[in-house]
């Protein structure tokens, strides 16, 4: 009976201390901030040449900061984009370099993702990023143990508007209005094509997203 006992309790022991060392700790993933009145608005897969810079223009001028969550090679193609974020005094972040599907488990693969990304981002503006979105939203223990090993925070969203189908501006407004909440993370893209009914809502959303009395930050 013992006998039997013995290797089930070692392979207890070893999966608990394989699952607590992977396990995220309270800060290190996010989806929803505890911070009342205050939003966040994210930005993911650009920088791109045609989007990037209207989105900048409409964040300007309504004096607001946001995240952008940018593709290395896109970054490396448009680096005068990534200066620009930087000193309108936005967050810079890394969503891999090539938006790496996230079943890939290989370790080098993954490194190799986080690194290019994360040098391409430090050429072009200076700025050690630490914040990390895995693409799709994918997240595997592999790619969270070492995203944790370099000290990224991962942050996730709390309601996508869901630009990526394409829908009428006014109806991105209403997913908006319909989620927003004390410290929602909300995700758009400005990466990709048929952006305008975005770009269109915009300003819109920011509209009204003051007008409730919230507040816009960055500090994930």
């Amino acid at each position: 009976m013992k006998k039997t006992l013995i290797p089930g309790l070692i392979i207890l022991v070893f999966l608990s201390f394989l699952l607590t060392s992977c396990v995220p700790q309270a800060g290190e993933i996010i989806w929803q901030k505890n911070t009342p009145q205050t939003v966040y608005l994210t930005f993911d897969d650009g920088p791109d040449p045609v989007n990037t810079p209207k989105i900048l223009d409409i964040l300007r001028d309504n004096g607001v900061k946001a995240t952008f969550f940018v593709i290395g090679y896109k970054a490396k193609a448009n680096p005068q984009i990534i200066e620009r974020i930087n000193i309108e005094g936005h967050t810079l972040a890394n969503h891999t370099y090539t938006h790496i599907d996230g079943y890939v488990i290989d370790r080098a693969v993954i490194k190799k993702e986080l690194d290019n990304t994360h040098q391409t981002i430090f050429d072009a503006s200076g700025v050690n990023v630490k914040l990390f979105r895995p693409p799709y939203g994918f997240f595997n223990w592999r790619a969270f143990k070492l995203a944790k090993e370099k000290g990224y925070k991962i942050a996730f969203w709390t309601f996508d508007i869901s630009d990526w189908n394409v829908h009428a501006a006014k109806e991105y407004v209403k997913t908006v209005n319909n989620n927003l909440a004390d410290g929602a993370i909300i995700l758009m893209h400005d990466g990709g094509p048929k952006r305008e009914e975005l770009i269109i809502a915009l300003p819109e959303i920011i509209k009204l997203i003051k007008e409730k009395g919230y507040k816009f930050s960055t500090n994930l």
